[in-house]
């Protein structure tokens, strides 16, 4: 079982929101990017095979998620 992981931000500006929805979109991918980072050096110094991570974004419907993806 996983526990997601929240990101949260203490200096937001705007309240616009699909700026919102892009900034919550670049936290995640940024998130990803470090853990990725992390998941590569461990199996690397451990001599373990490559683990490719995923990303799942959850949207309130199929056309939030046709949104997003444009």
């Amino acid at each position: 079982m996983k526990t997601p992981t929240v990101v949260t931000r203490t200096n937001l500006t705007t309240s616009d929101a699909q700026e919102i929805e892009k900034l919550k979109l670049l936290d995640g991918m940024t998130l990803h990017e470090m853990k990725k980072g992390r998941l590569a050096e461990y199996c690397q110094a451990r001599n373990l095979p490559m683990v490719k991570p995923f990303v799942l974004i959850s949207t309130r419907d199929t056309e939030h998620a046709l949104k997003l993806g444009a």
